[in-house]
């Protein structure tokens, strides 16, 4: 199955792998129906909440949603990667908005790593409140990032 993306093209992020302060990823990648990535710009994406940054503690904390569509994916490094705030009776949340005919044959997760059990356990991705896929994200070590490749074609 392709999916077309009309509308909103959500990934719920509903579980760590053990923290419950913080939520975060290093990237996403989308691939379109011949199975190339899709550059996907700033402004398809959002992200809920926007990082840590949104903390009356934190300013100017790098680990910003873009990281999650600029490669590298696969690092350790923290400026590449985003995290955010988990909030009470909330999950966090990205978005993808097209605003052309896009089509969608594969999705990639790529798990945070600088600190493993903040990285994402439990998702739920849906294509305008319908729900595609639910399932887990495996675990990052500190010297292998976790990876969910997600093949819409199979569904």
């Amino acid at each position: 199955m392709i999916i077309h993306v009309s509308v909103v093209f959500q990934i719920r992020l509903l579980s760590t792998w053990g923290d419950e302060f913080y939520i975060g990823l290093n990237g996403i990648e989308l691939y379109n129906r011949k199975g190339e990535l899709i550059k996907v710009r700033e402004n398809n994406l959002a992200a809920f909440p926007e990082s840590v940054n949104i903390l009356p503690n934190i300013k100017n904390d790098l680990r910003t949603s873009n990281n999650l569509i600029t490669p590298p994916n696969d690092t350790d490094i923290a400026k590449h990667m985003w995290l955010t705030a988990l909030l009470p009776n909330r999950c966090a949340r990205v978005f993808f908005v097209f605003d052309v005919q896009t089509y969608i044959s594969k999705i990639v997760i790529y798990n945070y790593r600088k600190t493993p059990d903040r990285g994402v356990r439990h998702i739920s991705v849906t294509v305008d409140d319908l729900i595609i896929f639910s399932g887990e994200v495996p675990e990052s070590t500190e010297t292998i990032t976790g990876k969910l490749e997600i093949n819409l074609m199979d569904l």
